[in-house]
């Protein structure tokens, strides 16, 4: 009888819940591993999850570049970009000598249009692995997208006409208030058209502030 009540007992227990089903399975896995269960995350397009397998990792090996780039793509792929990118410097910062890392930095440029930013990043990356085909690729993928941003400006007869304006008009104003005859003459001086002298004092000002900068760089 007592070996029945002790069946009968064992079996209206209910069994404890395995680690996978209460999510803290996890927390036994070492950094490599979650960073591969990151990486299956990433190729099955579950990257909110891949970020969390990876910031867990990046917890137990903060020292380690490979972890801030596989997250800086799942940031990306998110577009996340804020993110993808300060992750890509971290891995950049932690090995410099790691061509990764300024890749993850260009195809953060490319993915918000500053393509000229990610020809400089891809140079870098050229520079430590010269015949990667994938990065040779991408940065010729870079400079063809800029050439024709490029051209599409120039064709644009509206955007070019108002750059036109904008550096006449300020080498216009430079020659009036920089020097005491003015070399440029295109309009008559008058009323109408003197500029004020506080004005033109501010206006001299922020020249002087602008060409300060410029010879500080």
């Amino acid at each position: 009888l007592g070996k029945t009540m002790s069946q009968s007992k064992g079996s209206s227990e209910k069994p404890k819940p395995t680690e996978k089903e209460t999510g803290k399975s996890n927390l036994n896995l070492t950094a490599d591993e979650l960073k591969e269960e990151g990486n299956r995350c990433v190729k099955a397009g579950n990257f909110t999850e891949a970020i969390l397998h990876y910031t867990h990792a990046i917890k137990l090996s903060p020292a380690d570049p490979i972890l801030y780039s596989n997250r800086s793509l799942a940031f990306c792929k998110m577009q996340q970009y804020y993110y993808a990118n300060a992750d890509a410097d971290k891995a950049i910062t932690l090995n410099p000598t790691w061509a990764k890392g300024y890749f993850r930095k260009a195809e953060v440029s490319m993915a918000v249009g500053q393509y000229d930013t990610a020809l400089l990043s891809y140079g870098k990356a050229l520079q430590l692995q010269p015949q990667d085909m994938g990065i040779i690729q991408a940065a010729r993928k870079a400079a063809t997208l800029s050439n024709k941003e490029r051209e599409d400006e120039k064709r644009s007869p509206f955007i070019g006409s108002a750059i036109g304006c904008v550096i006449g008009l300020c080498i216009v104003l430079a020659d009036m208030l920089l020097t005491e005859n003015p070399t440029i003459r295109i309009f008559k001086s008058n009323k109408s058209t003197r500029i004020p002298h506080k004005r033109a004092n501010n206006v001299t000002k922020g020249i002087d502030t602008q060409k300060h900068k410029q010879d500080s760089v």
